[in-house]
């Protein structure tokens, strides 16, 4: 839980790399750390240009720099199922405790990589919400409502107490 709510409430500033001691500001070229990392963010190449994926990599950067563990980008080419599990096989290789598959790209491959680490620990970030999940895996969906209930905590939790809210009084349901 601590975990989804770095991710949740985490900053985008550009920091990244296998020891999280390095600055790098071009998330789309990042390539995957030659020493393996403890959580290895996996994802298409297409997703790492946008915002979403660039706070995702800031929270687990952040995560991992906290709690002295390594981070890394694992990017497959293409978002076709094999380069998704090669990238797999090149975490699990590099000791990865915890996997986290962002985008809806590789929603094909979540149950399959489970399956095939079961001793890695999986967070599904921005699949659909049917995707199925084994003991190992976790699916984490915001909805519209929620992304402003965190918007909103995280506010407060920097320090900016006065809010305002902006609606119609109408509430459905």
């Amino acid at each position: 839980l601590i975990l989804l709510a770095a991710f949740a409430a985490a900053g985008c500033s550009p920091t990244h790399s296998a020891n999280s001691d390095s600055v790098v500001g071009d998330y789309a070229t990042l390539e995957p750390p030659s020493a393996g990392a403890d959580i290895a963010l996996v994802t298409t190449s297409g997703m790492m240009e946008g915002e979403f994926a660039q706070s995702a990599l800031a929270a687990i950067t952040k995560y991992a720099g906290e709690n002295e563990l390594t981070s890394g980008v694992y990017r497959a080419e293409g978002g076709g199922e094999e380069a998704v599990l090669a990238n797999l096989e090149l975490a699990a290789k590099g000791g990865a405790k915890l996997v986290v598959l962002l985008g809806p790209a590789l929603t094909a491959t979540a149950l399959p990589a489970q399956e095939q680490y079961p001793d890695i620990h999986f967070i599904l970030l921005g699949m659909a919400p049917d995707v199925q999940t084994l003991q190992n895996g976790v699916r984490v969906v915001f909805s519209p409502e929620q992304g402003g209930w965190l918007a909103g905590y995280t506010a407060v939790w920097e320090g900016y107490t006065p809010l305002g809210w902006l609606g119609d009084g109408t509430i459905p349901g």
